[in-house]
């Protein structure tokens, strides 16, 4: 395997696990957003945010996979390929800050609700336990005798 073969594989794994920690990274928060923080997290923008910078992150992707493929096809032969060509580097480069960004983010947001003690906290309730909890005290308190106050 030539040296540009090597350079070749390389950046479509790069690219091909970036794309999937970022697209893992988006389905897992959604799926355990409401389970993990019951709906009380938060600094939420930057979760948000982080969601965004990894869509970003699949879309260069995707065309960095098509820039490189179309430089491919254009050389013809891997030996006539050049890897530094300014539209793969552009690409690469802003797949990578984006999702850099984004998961900088993404770890921001976590350790925020770490920190906080809503994170994977078995003590913790989620919002919904804590209001159907006050209901049941405030009916309670409601019941109790009024104080007699003597005069």
């Amino acid at each position: 395997m030539s040296a540009k073969e090597k350079a070749y594989d390389t950046y479509i794994e790069m690219a091909k696990q970036i794309l999937i920690i970022a697209t893992g990274a988006i389905v897992l928060s959604l799926s355990l957003l409401s389970d993990v923080f019951g709906g009380d997290a938060k600094k939420m923008g930057l979760l948000i945010a982080s969601w965004g910078l990894f869509l970003i992150t699949i879309i260069c992707g995707i065309f960095f996979f098509q820039t490189m493929t179309g430089n491919m096809d254009r050389a013809g032969k891997i030996e006539n390929f050049d890897i530094n060509k300014k539209e793969i580097r552009i690409t690469a480069i802003l797949m990578n800050i984006f999702f850099v960004t984004g998961l900088t983010l993404f770890i921001t947001f976590g350790t925020i609700n770490l920190v906080d003690g809503k994170f994977c906290n078995n003590e913790k309730k989620g919002s919904a336990e804590r209001e159907v909890e006050n209901k049941k005290n405030d009916k309670e308190k409601s019941l109790e005798p009024a104080p007699v106050v003597k005069k």
